[in-house]
């Protein structure tokens, strides 16, 4: 009777050493994709940025049209208001955190972290 060839049993160490490199090659490209210059937290973090400023942007545009009411209410009652001066008024009751209004056309708001530009006619 001649003798059965032994059965391999488990993995050769080339197996093991291939399966080792794809992991980390994989492992190198999720890194990459997570962390990147186009990676997915710096994508969270412009789109986090750019959600704040519309936020603040349009909180700030809420004010200011609350201001344009009751600028119409007090032209109605006679009383002149300048811009400014409702400006410097509202800011007491407000997040804004700094007004410049040494300019003629225009003011410069601080309304949470960022800096606007508000014209004559309250428009940012």
């Amino acid at each position: 009777m001649m003798k059965k060839p032994k059965e391999i049993k488990g993995i050769t160490l080339i197996s093991l050493v291939i399966t080792i490199i794809v992991l980390l090659i994989l492992v190198g490209i999720n890194l990459l994709t997570l962390t990147g210059e186009n990676g997915l937290l710096n994508k969270a973090k412009i789109a986090k940025e750019k959600t704040d400023y519309a936020t603040a942007k349009e909180n700030l545009e809420l004010i200011l049209e609350d201001i344009k009411v009751q600028k119409i209410t007090e032209e109605k009652r006679n009383t002149v208001v300048t811009d400014c001066d409702e400006l410097n008024d509202v800011q007491s009751i407000t997040n804004i955190e700094y007004i410049d209004t040494t300019n003629d056309k225009y003011a410069l708001v601080t309304y949470g972290k960022y800096i606007f530009k508000i014209d004559d006619n309250l428009k940012i």
